[in-house]
């Protein structure tokens, strides 16, 4: 057993599921048998049995049951769950005082910083090469930037005209920061970055560090460089996980609006890569193989949930051109965020058969694990 995808729809009380084995089968050597909170699946000498969580099966309502090389393809309805949400049976109950955050999300990486830089003065490194990008600098005031399409001219204050503002006094000590980047003055660089029609890259190893930003400001990327303290009792912070930056950017950009649009848009010297993300599905419940390793001498496989967005997706090394720019969210990333993106959705495609792995012409259908 390779790759088990179930794609649960409760409101719709449908359940779609695609599952992967490891070599090809026909149709006439597939058997299923459903429970009411199991799949049996019967094929060759093997026999599985697929424990689903949460979920009621109607076991007569297998339908369009399928073989495509080594993919087993079929429908089945579900029923809704006794004793759930709408009774007086069920009752949730939020601590509005309890805030759990995630070791990785943009609010813990900006405390570790603020913490960093009252103990020490640092200097910024390139996380690939270790070069030295900075002079020793410590940042004193720390200012949150509106949202991820703010205008660079309405920073912190009400604009009340038309009028083009020039100057901004920002010091040497300020960290502007939004969710997976920070906006830095240039004077606190040294010459070991190389311009490129504002494409700021390390001029050891050429990694996309950061672009040229409005008022003689550098927009640094969190996924591209460390902060290394002056002081060797502090341990060095390292650069942001790129595929957690891709997530914590959909995540903030998804809405639930039809048709919307998210393109990440990374400028590298003259060439521009963008990625296009279409939502089609917000709110979808995923039901798969646990997270290791699923092996075909295993009689019973308990099978886990999670919650994703079902996703159309497109990679193109020039603007990708749209025609409705109302629902359209243009989003500016560097480009290690643009590849873990990419990766991370290739892996998900891998879930679907090919016949069902593209809708459009050179979209691909994916997942994102909300």
């Amino acid at each position: 057993m390779e790759l088990i995808t179930l794609e649960l729809r409760p409101r719709l009380q449908s359940c779609n599921a695609f599952i992967a084995v490891r070599k090809d089968l026909c149709l006439k050597n597939v058997r299923i048998k459903l429970l009411e909170s199991n799949i049996i699946l019967i094929f060759e000498d093997c026999r599985i049995n697929l424990s689903l969580p949460s979920v009621k099966v109607i076991p007569t309502s297998l339908s369009m049951l399928s073989v495509i090389d080594n993919w087993i393809c079929f429908r089945l309805q579900t029923a809704p769950l006794e004793s759930v949400f709408g009774s007086f049976s069920t009752e949730i109950v939020t601590d509005t005082n309890t805030s759990v955050q995630s070791s990785n999300s943009p609010q813990t990486f900006l405390e570790n910083i603020q913490l960093l830089f009252k103990t020490s003065e640092c200097i910024i490194l390139c996380t690939c090469c270790k070069n030295v990008l900075s002079k020793s600098i410590n940042f004193r005031r720390f200012l949150s930037l509106p949202d991820l399409e703010y205008d660079p001219g309405e920073w912190f204050c009400c604009k009340h005209s038309s009028n083009v503002v020039t100057n901004m006094q920002l010091q040497e000590s300020d960290y502007l920061y939004g969710s997976c980047f920070s906006v830095l003055h240039k004077n606190i660089f040294e010459n070991n970055l190389h311009i490129d029609n504002k494409a700021l890259t390390c001029n050891k190893c050429l990694l996309h560090i950061g672009t040229l930003h409005a008022y003689s400001l550098f927009k640094i990327w969190n996924c591209c460089v460390d902060y290394k303290p002056q002081s060797s009792a502090l341990n060095t912070m390292n650069a942001t996980d790129p595929l957690n930056d891709f997530l914590i950017l959909i995540k903030e950009s998804l809405s639930e609006i039809l048709g919307e649009e998210i393109i990440l848009q990374s400028s590298v010297g003259k060439q521009i890569h963008c990625l296009l993300i279409r939502p089609m599905d917000c709110k979808l419940n995923l039901i798969t193989e646990p997270n290791h390793k699923v092996m075909n001498d295993i009689d019973t496989i308990f099978l886990q949930q999670k919650y994703v967005a079902k996703v159309l997706y497109k990679y193109g090394s020039s603007k990708i051109t749209t025609t409705n720019y109302s629902n359209i969210k243009h989003l500016e990333v560097g480009l290690p965020i643009i590849e873990a993106g990419l990766n991370y959705l290739l892996s998900s495609t891998k879930r679907l058969p090919h016949v069902y792995r593209t809708v459009a012409t050179d979209c691909f259908l994916g997942y994102i694990v909300l």
